[in-house]
C-alpha cells in the first residue's frame, strides 16, 4: 500500500502484532520519524488511515531483514515449559535508570529507518521488518512467527548487556551452540560482522572499546540455550537463516553510561544504527 503526494511516497505494510514492514520512500526521514510515534498518520496525505487499509497485497520480491528489539512491556510472556519465555527487561543503567527494553526499541527503530532510507530499499532490493514497534513484550514463539511470515533472509535481536562489575564494555554477539546448530559457521560469520560494525562505530566515541567477539548460548537456561533459537529451529523457514542476539554495549558501565546513553546519545545511536543497517543490507544482498 502506498500513499503519494508531490513530496513523498511511502511504501509499507503492517503485520500482525504491530510489526512494521518498511519498503522505502523518496522524502522520508522526517515523515518516518512521525510514523514511529503516530503509526498510521501520514502528514503528506492529511488523513488518518485505518490499519485495514494499510495491508499490502503484493508479495515483496526483494530481501527481507528482520530486526527484533529485545524485551519490552512490563511483564514476562511465554513460559519455560514451552521454551518461549521472553523477559520484559534485563539490564538497567547504573545511575540513570535507563532500561534495556527502551533503548533496544529506540535503536531498532533507527536501524529500520536507515535501511528504509537506503538506495537498496528505495529500489526494492531490501526491506526491514520490526518484530515490535511499541513497548510490548512478545514471547519467542510470536517473534519467530513474525520472522517466518516475513520470509526473512537474516535476523538480528538487538540487546544491551550488563555485568556485576559495572565496568565491562564492548559489543558481543550470541549465536546458537554448535551441537544444536547445523548452520553454526554461517551464524558465526554473520554475528561477528555485525559486532565488528558496532565496534568500529563505538571506537569513534570510545577508542578503548574492546574487540568484538561471538559466543554461543550454552550458558542460557541451564544449558538449554536461547529460547528464541529453539523456536527458530521448529520451522524450516527460520532454522536456516543467519541469526544472532547482538549485545551492542554494556548498559550498566559506569564510565560509558552518560556519554553513550545521555550526553552524546544523539551522536552515538545514529552511528550504531548506520553501522548495523549497512552490514545488514550487505548480508541480506549476499544471502542465497
Amino acid at each position: 500500500m502506498g500513499c503519494a503526494s508531490a513530496r513523498t511516497v511511502l511504501l509499507f505494510t503492517e503485520m500482525k502484532d504491530g510489526a512494521l514492514v518498511l519498503a522505502g520512500y523518496d522524502d522520508g526521514v522526517t515523515l518516518f520519524s512521525r510514523l514511529r510515534f503516530l503509526r498510521c498518520f501520514l502528514p503528506a496525505c492529511g488523513s488518518l488511515l485505518p490499519a485495514s487499509r494499510l495491508m499490502a497485497k503484493e508479495v515483496f520480491q526483494g530481501r527481507t531483514i528482520v530486526i527484533d528489539p529485545g524485551h519490552g512491556g512490563t511483564t514476562d510472556t511465554g513460559s519455560d515449559k514451552d521454551r518461549n519465555r521472553s523477559s520484559s527487561n534485563n539490564a538497567t543503567s547504573a545511575t540513570l535508570g535507563i532500561k534495556e527494553k527502551d533503548v533496544t526499541l529506540e535503536l531498532s527503530l533507527l536501524i529500520a529507518e536507515r535501511i528504509a532510507a537506503s538506495p537498496e530499499a528505495q529500489s526494492g532490493k531490501v526491506r526491514a521488518v520490526l518484530t515490535r514497534s511499541t513497548d510490548v513484550n512478545l514471547n519467542f514463539t510470536e517473534r519467530a512467527a513474525t520472522v517466518a511470515e516475513a520470509g526473512a533472509v537474516c535476523f538480528v535481536s538487538i540487546h544491551f548487556n550488563s555485568h556485576r562489575s559495572q565496568r565491562a564494555s564492548g559489543p558481543r554477539a550470541v549465536i546458537q551452540q554448535a551441537a544444536k546448530n547445523p548452520h553454526y559457521k554461517a551464524d558465526h560469520t554473520f554475528a561477528l560482522a555485525l559486532a565488528k560494525a558496532v565496534e568500529k562505530a563505538s571506537k569513534t566515541f570510545h577508542p578503548k572499546t574492546p574487540a568484538a567477539f561471538v559466543h554461543d548460548d550454552h550458558e542460557l537456561h541451564k544449558g538449554r540455550g536461547s529460547y528464541l533459537f529453539y523456536q527458530f529451529n521448529a520451522d524450516e523457514k527460520t532454522g536456516r537463516i543467519p541469526a544472532c542476539h547482538l549485545e551492542v554495549e554494556f548498559l550498566d558501565n559506569m564510565e560509558l553510561e552518560r556519554p553513550f546513553f545521555a550526553d552524546r546519545k544523539k551522536e552515538v545511536f545514529p552511528a550504531w544504527a548506520g553501522a548495523i543497517a549497512a552490514e545488514l543490507i550487505r548480508q541480506a544482498q549476499a544471502a542465497p
